[in-house]
């Protein structure tokens, strides 16, 4: 029908194939970034969106979704399978299901603990909806390390937040009077809902991406609402962390993986790859590039550039055989897809490498495990190595 489509109508009366796709990257990289195995709700516009965003988000984590059938499940209230797997995932103890898709039911009457990720792409139409839907990631659970809760949200619905219908008024009366009363959560029973038919146009959209994102933080105080852009609230938590350049250089450099830097750098909530997404022209940058661009405005490189200094500087000139052709094979593979490559267990077993030979014929082309880890720690300074 030809009529102007606007956000509400999108999942009820229009669904887009590449807009879910896009959420469902977004949750993806979102619990890649605060931990896979965070219990999530993903609250969706109707039963049939809860159902695609279950299968979507099953094909971007096919790999943990092997270990459990149950890592993502929709629970909606005519899906009986799902709904038995409701105790499963309110429990404090069984990890599974870890992200569950839904529109209706988890926003009232369930007590979900250890919920960390709340996600919203449907319209929020009252306050009391909006309280009742992050209510149920709000519980703490020290003893299971869940301290805070992280919202994803698609909708604008966090906007409620600044509403001074949301806590009451922030002053008594003057004159005297009660004080305003805290919010709280209150798990109404469940309604019933009536579905009536209606017409829903599926399309597949292009040239959809994430236009915006900010971060919003609860202040310490409990009550104000700081909001700033990605790439500013991840220089402020990387300045707490690195006070200079040097500092960043050094840890960099001295770390024997990696990857123990970014595990550290997520327990302060910088999401990299958000900042990367957000800044176009940090689109091939390499981790390092990113960090030092955006906490001590540095030019950044591509990872292909880093390559090719590489290259220039003659150093695989000692190496020869099939010695320099694994070094070089390395190289490729970060210009490809970046330096954590360099640290999977199964590196050699995988192309080009495993042509080459098995990994105990290729670590033996470098004189031994020693010499081969060395090479790697050689390749990795000059990747580094300033111009």
């Amino acid at each position: 029908e030809q009529k102007l489509y606007q956000r509400q109508n999108i999942g009820r009366d229009l669904a887009i194939k590449l807009r879910r796709k896009v959420v469902a990257h977004r949750i993806t990289q979102m619990l890649h970034d605060i931990g896979r195995m965070t219990k999530t709700i993903v609250f969706c516009s109707d039963i049939e969106e809860a159902a695609e965003m279950r299968t979507l988000l099953i094909n971007m984590n096919s790999d943990l979704c092997k270990k459990s059938p149950y890592y993502v499940t929709r629970i909606v209230g005519e899906d009986k399978e799902g709904k038995k797997q409701l105790d499963n995932f309110i429990s404090v103890d069984e990890p599974y299901p870890v992200i569950v898709t839904t529109s209706e039911l988890l926003s009232t009457g369930v007590d979900c603990k250890t919920c960390g990720l709340i996600v919203i792409d449907k319209e929020i139409g009252s306050m009391t909806e909006f309280k009742q839907i992050i209510g149920r990631g709000t519980r703490l659970r020290k003893d299971k390390g869940k301290w805070h809760l992280e919202i994803l949200d698609f909708r604008n619905a966090t906007a409620k937040f600044k509403d001074p219908a949301f806590d009451g008024d922030p002053e008594p009366p003057k004159g005297g009077g009660k004080k305003p009363k805290p919010y709280k959560i209150i798990d109404a029973p469940e309604i019933p809902i009536v579905s009536e038919p209606r017409e829903k146009y599926l399309i597949s959209g292009k040239n959809i991406r994430i236009a915006h994102e900010i971060v919003s933080v609860l202040g310490e105080d409990g009550k104000t609402m700081r909001t700033e852009s990605v790439q500013s609230f991840a220089k402020k938590q990387l300045l707490r962390h690195y006070q200079t350049l040097d500092d960043f250089i050094q840890t960099w450099t001295e770390a024997e993986r990696k990857q123990a830097i970014m595990d550290e750098l997520k327990e302060y909530a910088i999401l990299i790859d958000a900042v990367r997404e957000a800044n176009p022209a940090l689109k091939d940058a390499d981790i390092f590039d990113v960090i030092c661009h955006v906490a001590f405005d540095q030019p950044p490189l591509t990872r292909k550039e880093r390559a090719n200094n590489v290259k220039k500087r003659n150093y695989f000139g000692k190496y020869e055989g099939k010695a320099r052709e694994v070094l070089e094979a390395l190289l490729d593979k970060y210009a490809k897809n970046g330096i954590l490559d360099f640290e999977k267990a199964n590196i050699l077993e995988i192309p080009p490498f495993n042509s080459i030979g098995k990994p105990t014929k290729i670590i033996k082309l470098f004189g031994g495990k020693v010499a081969f880890e060395q090479a790697i720690r050689e390749l990795e300074y000059q990747i580094y190595k300033s111009a």
